[in-house]
């Protein structure tokens, strides 16, 4: 049996999307990356022959990225963080996939026993990004633990060419869902975390 990266059935959903489609190879945008397979909704993708970015702001998490595709020029990694603005913000890290900028997320891990440590890091807005690395993206990954919703209501999928996202919502579905349907996404599958949306 083919292992499955993702930490529900995203890879199984995304990828049908697009056999669905014909489409065999295309570019993602992987946005709080984290591991290169470990809980990762891109890395099959990847290994499609698909081009990707990945954005991870966690050292620790982007040094393993580094090295585990050191020589793959189809993925370019980028270390900071994606957010409301282009500034420095102060990032708590610990060493699984919870680190985060949002106190609030913080607070309740902190709870169960999780240490977070503060750095400084250096998050970029959307516009400025797209810019940079282009905005030909067939699929979007966001999972920026407790900011997901920050960033996704700054986000303009009008100029984003994807067909299909998947997105972390927290407590914030409702307004994730409706903020892309702005741009006729509609929501295909809900693991009870990430809602993933298409559209033709």
């Amino acid at each position: 049996m083919t292992r499955m990266y993702s930490q529900r059935d995203e890879e199984r959903v995304i990828v049908d999307w697009f056999e669905k489609r014909g489409q065999k190879t295309g570019r993602y945008l992987d946005i709080g990356a984290y591991n290169s397979k470990v809980f990762s909704n891109t890395r099959r993708l990847f290994e499609m022959g698909w081009q990707g970015v990945l954005v991870e702001p966690g050292p620790a998490q982007v040094l393993e990225l580094a090295e585990a595709y050191r020589g793959e020029d189809r993925v370019t990694i980028v270390n900071c963080a994606l957010a409301e603005a282009t500034k420095f913000q102060e990032l708590g890290i610990c060493g699984d996939a919870l680190s985060s900028l949002s106190k609030e997320h913080q607070a309740v891990w902190e709870k169960g026993g999780t240490t977070f440590d503060p750095v400084q890091v250096f998050t970029v807005a959307i516009t400025p990004f797209l810019e940079k690395f282009g905005s030909n993206f067939d699929f979007v990954d966001i999972d920026i633990e407790g900011a997901n919703w920050n960033l996704v209501r700054t986000m303009n999928f009008g100029i984003i060419s994807a067909s299909l996202l998947c997105v972390e919502y927290e407590n914030h579905r409702t307004e994730i869902a409706t903020h892309c349907s702005q741009w006729d996404f509609k929501i295909i599958h809900d693991t009870g975390e990430n809602i993933i949306m298409g559209r033709d």
